[in-house]
């Protein structure tokens, strides 16, 4: 590997990891504030200045499955544009398709949210959330009272999900019932 090269791929790796801390910033905010806002009280993540060096990433290396699934995440997460990030994390797994967070990523992004547990916990990447998705997908949907049980949970959730959302408050207390429950479909899954 040349100089040149090598040097490019340190540039890369540092916009890469420069995007990702922003990333875990957005993440952390949306779980304790419930929102990247800082009306919530939160210290505001700049996502555009993130979705700025993963695209220096790109630039220098456009088919890296980690920094597609990056720029997806920041997409997704940081401004809600789940149609721009559904290509690029479909791309990443297509590259990569061991690479279990992708998978999870781009199975997350194409499947129902848990809009209570999305709500409480700030994202829908939460492993809570991944969890109930889960218990969700393998287990409820399977038997005739769990459709009806997932077929109501949409119905009533979301006005639900918009109060935990809003309120601090709700939140934890969101999360200090959902734990619970986790925990035990965790270990039965």
């Amino acid at each position: 590997m040349e100089d040149s090269e090598i040097d490019r791929t340190s540039e890369a790796e540092q916009y890469h990891l420069k995007a990702q801390f922003i990333l875990h910033e957005l993440q952390a905010n949306k779980q304790v504030y419930g929102s990247n806002s800082a009306l919530a009280g939160a210290n505001p993540a700049n996502v555009d200045l993130a979705l700025q060096y993963i695209n220096r990433s790109l630039e220098i290396d456009s088919d890296n499955p980690v920094f597609l699934n990056l720029k997806a995440l920041l997409l997704w997460e940081g401004k809600g544009n789940k149609d721009e990030a559904i290509p690029l994390l479909e791309r990443a797994a297509e590259l990569n398709p061991r690479d279990i967070d992708i998978q999870n990523n781009l199975n997350a992004i194409k499947t129902s949210q848990c809009i209570v547990a999305t709500a409480a916990f700030g994202t829908p990447l939460a492993s809570e959330v991944n969890t109930l998705r889960l218990w969700r997908d393998n287990v409820l949907k399977k038997s005739t009272l769990g459709r009806l049980f997932v077929s109501i949970y949409y119905t009533v959730s979301p006005p639900i999900a918009r109060l935990v959302a809003r309120s601090i408050f709700l939140r934890g207390i969101t999360r200090g019932v959902l734990r619970p429950i986790v925990h035990c479909v965790k270990s039965k899954l």
